[in-house]
């Protein structure tokens, strides 16, 4: 298990990696507003890219870094080195925001996830994550570190992190934070995968959830959501995508947010392959509303990896199906719920060189109908890697897949 051969997704030591770059689109005609391209090579900026805020470089020289992002161009690089270490790995992988109510201290929790396994010169970074401070504004900076936890080597512990909604009115930002590591073991079931849930100021754990299955990767993804059991606490969606060499196919489970036993357990839909790759959730005002679970692995007769996203209106219900359309697509490497379409991330596996893995986003109508489709402009640039959206649509082209995919 781990990233998968080149017939489909390439692994990093067989592909040759470009610059990394952040787009932006109008919301509305999906025209492009503009493109911040990394100052480093290969660094692997725009892994997660979120409109005018902040943009990840976790290859980058030195632990990885995170940026604060202008409209046109990249800010405080200098004050974001603050955050690289010979302590961290992968620093950038996933970060969330933990709030900046109006007079209150602004912060962040970042995952260092490191490698999944030992390799040299990274033994004495532990995967970590981080809860850090700062200012907005035109001096945009990080200030200090709040807390840090560490957790097992080689678990990529931080691959996922989700500020959790504020318990307490008084606090300055969220009380609490979520954390996956899927790779991480279960006594002899390797991999099984956990998500954590943590105190934000004091880096207590709160409770913690082990996958249940050998190989299922539990955290993969994983998001906070409203609360479905009514107890006062947000409540969590985790993918658990299995593995097909392993023979164990995809899971979601809803957590609760308040000690992290499980709620709901949903299957994955029959021939769904990596079900619970990326889970997103809409909100009742938009034009898609449920939650999302993707299968990237999915085949469409003798198409490999065509990939498919699921959409229950609710969990009890069988779900409307989208599906991509090429062998070695992988629709639904990424997510995002707009007020208006659905966008979907997609590899773009190609025997052309200059096409392979150039990366697309599929934006779908309420229908289920595709509208526009954005891609990259070139072989390995991974567009569509990260889709967020903010004042405009926030796209990733981080120009290397991802550290680890599930075969």
């Amino acid at each position: 298990m781990g990233l998968v051969g080149s017939s489909s997704v390439p692994a990093k030591g067989g592909v040759a990696l470009v610059d990394g770059e952040a787009h932006r689109f109008d919301l509305e005609r999906f025209k492009r507003l503009g493109t911040i391209t990394s100052a480093v090579a290969v660094d692997e900026f725009g892994t997660v890219f979120s409109d005018r805020f902040i943009a990840s470089a976790p290859g980058a020289e030195g632990g990885g870094r995170i940026f604060f992002v202008s409209e046109d161009a990249v800010v405080s690089s200098a004050t974001a080195a603050e955050l690289s270490s010979t302590e961290t790995a992968r620093l950038g992988e996933a970060w969330g925001d933990l709030g900046h109510p109006p007079g209150a201290v602004n912060a962040l929790v970042v995952g260092a996830p490191g490698e999944p396994d030992d390799v040299a010169g990274r033994a004495a970074a532990k995967p970590a994550v981080l809860v850090v401070e700062y200012l907005t504004g035109s001096t945009a900076r990080f200030s200090r570190e709040v807390s840090r936890v560490t957790g097992p080597g080689g678990s990529l512990f931080g691959w996922r992190v989700n500020a959790t909604d504020s318990q307490f009115p008084e606090a300055s930002f969220n009380a609490s934070y979520i954390v996956s590591a899927p790779l991480e073991n279960r006594g002899k079931k390797s991999r099984a995968g956990a998500v954590y849930k943590f105190d934000t100021v004091t880096g207590r754990q709160l409770w913690k959830f082990k996958g249940l299955r050998k190989g299922e990767l539990a955290g993969y993804d994983m998001l906070v959501v409203d609360d479905r059991d009514g107890d006062g606490f947000a409540d969590v969606l985790v993918g658990a995508p299995g593995s097909q060499d392993l023979k164990v196919p995809g899971r979601l489970y809803v957590l609760s947010g308040r000690n992290g036993k499980v709620l709901q357990r949903v299957e994955a839909p029959e021939g769904a392959v990596l079900f619970g790759f990326e889970v997103s959730w809409g909100s009742a005002i938009g034009a898609f509303q449920g939650v999302l679970v993707s299968a990237p692995g999915t085949p469409k007769g003798r198409k490999e990896a065509v990939g498919s996203v699921y959409l229950y209106p609710d969990l009890d219900d069988a779900p409307e199906v989208f599906q991509g359309k090429r062998a070695n697509q992988w629709f639904g490497i990424a997510m995002a719920m707009g007020q208006t379409h659905l966008f979907v991330g997609s590899f773009e596996g190609h025997r052309n060189a200059k096409k392979d893995m150039r990366g697309s986003v599929t934006t779908l109508l309420p229908s289920g109908k595709p509208g526009k489709t954005l891609r990259g402009k070139k072989g390995g640039q991974y567009f569509g890697r990260s889709i967020r959206i903010g004042a405009a649509l926030a796209v990733g082209a981080p120009g290397a897949p991802p550290l680890f995919v599930p075969e």
